[in-house]
């Protein structure tokens, strides 16, 4: 007989990242965080778990219950080495019952990070905190006019915040490279996890006007810098910094660059039909509902299988994603298939 599906309602669930308008509003909303978080460090005995009004929530010893994330639930499972996907299956109580019993005893101390009455994240000694303003704070001092509201880009998603991450995407309006009937601007993304959910760091890329998306270069480019958030993680401050200079003094050399790039990506077939492009497209880290969406891209906009525009269509379908870490990842592939920050021959169009 074969065994029947039981559906079963998750304990958490990832929320779609919150999409702000301005930078200013991701950036009011990034000291509101700061201002109103604290750090405990709680010996392993004084945490418990146990489930109120309906909800999950991590109890402290001397301490209100808090509230977890959907971030924070994963860290509780792992650190009570506990199957999340076993623990969801369970009813609330009893799933509340068995982390609280398989939770590690003693005095060693974990940090546990709350803003208002949320647990953020849980984490061992040796994590070390970086917050999302700080690295706000140097692309204010290094690029303030990047800040603003632009002109000649219609309203798109580029400042992200959710319970695990922060993304912040950033565009020069004044100086974009036109190629045939493509569009774009210089642009660069700096991202920072509070809570340890991401690295933190910096990546250069293009703002193509008609996907609305972006083409990010790859890890080997001048322009990328991440690290995670071990002993020291301040110091990505200062790379992050140098970074965004080099990036402010070379956009001449990267649209030239970008016009060779472009030239070459044109007339360079990606994949002779769709589903070998599809299966190439899965081999660098796409999602099959991904790879679908980009081939439907590609034939309702009548482009071809060359690297430009399978490219263009991968930073379209980038776009629509309710994930900004997902929207990079994508970002990312788009800039591999193009070749951004990898030598092409000097090809004329």
């Amino acid at each position: 007989m074969n065994a029947i599906a039981i559906p079963y309602q998750r304990l958490f669930v990832r929320k779609p990242d919150r999409d702000f308008d301005t930078f200013d509003d991701l950036y009011t909303e990034t000291l509101r965080g700061k201002d109103g978080s604290h750090l405990r460090w709680i010996p392993a005995a004084n945490i418990f778990v146990a489930a109120h009004e309906g909800r999950m929530k991590l109890k402290l010893t001397g301490d209100r219950a808090y509230d977890l994330t959907d971030w924070s639930f994963s860290q509780l499972c792992d650190y009570a080495r506990a199957d999340r996907k076993i623990v969801e299956r369970l009813k609330l109580a009893t799933a509340s019952q068995v982390l609280c019993e398989v939770l590690p005893v003693g005095n060693k101390p974990l940090q546990v990070f709350t803003t208002d009455n949320v647990a953020r994240s849980l984490h061992r000694i040796s994590y070390e905190r970086l917050f999302n303003s700080d690295v706000l704070d140097v692309v204010l001092d290094e690029a303030v006019h990047l800040t603003g509201k632009y002109g000649e880009i219609p309203k798109a998603s580029r400042f992200f915040s959710s319970d695990r991450d922060m993304h912040a995407f950033f565009v020069d309006d004044s100086a974009w490279t036109y190629y045939w009937d493509e569009k774009l601007a210089p642009a660069f993304v700096v991202w920072n996890s509070e809570v340890g959910a991401c690295s933190v760091g910096i990546r250069a890329g293009w703002f193509h006007a008609a996907s609305n998306g972006f083409i990010l270069c790859r890890s080997s480019c001048p322009m990328s810098y991440s690290r995670r958030h071990s002993r020291g993680v301040d110091d990505a401050l200062k790379h992050i910094r140098k970074k965004i200079q080099y990036w402010l003094e070379t956009l001449d050399e990267q649209s030239d660059q970008l016009m060779r790039q472009l030239s070459w990506a044109r007339t360079e077939a990606f994949a002779p039909t769709n589903n070998v492009m599809q299966k190439e497209l899965v081999e660098m880290g796409l999602s099959t509902e991904q790879t679908k969406s980009a081939d439907k891209c590609l034939l309702t906009s009548g482009r071809s299988f060359s690297r430009l525009d399978v490219a263009i269509a991968i930073s379209a379908v980038s776009s629509t994603i309710p994930f900004a870490s997902s929207r990079v990842s994508m970002g990312r592939v788009a800039g591999q298939i193009l070749g951004l920050g990898v030598k092409v021959p000097a090809t004329v169009s």
